[in-house]
């Protein structure tokens, strides 16, 4: 009977989980052309110069919701962060919506090949922004969930 019970309770668990799985992560509203950026897609095969870069991750943060910017989401592809979960792309949208400013204070190149692009809060905190992180080709960009240094970003931590 234990035995039964824990092999019982262990596909109830997995079932959830499963369910729970297939729902956060729906996305489906987005048409076959939609892109993360909202941009059309292109493949880029050279590396991107530090206005292109800032275009593009200025263009990612209105398309993600981030900004005052309210993005229609049949063109747009949500991009989920590391540990967010929602339903549906507009609950995505009511924690995101008007948390950054559109405009990026300053890229920064590191590790020979990656940007990072920081963009300020609506509200005003010291010294930290959140950031925008890419390939050198814009290939991948992802929002990072941690925050970063203004003076880092700035090239005036010294």
């Amino acid at each position: 009977m234990p035995r039964f019970l824990t092999a019982l309770l262990f596909l109830l668990l997995l079932t959830i989980a499963c369910e729970e799985a297939a729902v956060t992560r729906k996305t489906d509203a987005a048409g076959p052309d939609a892109t993360i950026t909202g941009l059309p897609a292109q493949n880029r095969k050279t590396a991107l110069t530090q206005p292109e870069v800032v275009a593009l991750a200025e263009a990612f943060v209105r398309a993600q919701g981030y900004t005052d910017f309210v993005p229609d989401f049949t063109k747009v592809k949500v991009q989920f962060e590391r540990m967010e979960y929602a339903s549906n792309p507009e609950g995505v949208l009511k924690y995101r919506h008007n948390l950054l400013k559109p405009k990026a204070i300053g890229a920064r190149q590191y590790d020979n090949k990656k940007w990072l692009v920081g963009f300020a809060y609506f509200w005003e905190e010291e010294n930290i922004v959140r950031a925008v992180t890419m390939d050198s080709i814009g290939a991948i960009i992802t929002m990072q969930h941690q925050d970063v240094r203004i003076d880092w970003v700035q090239g005036l931590e010294d």
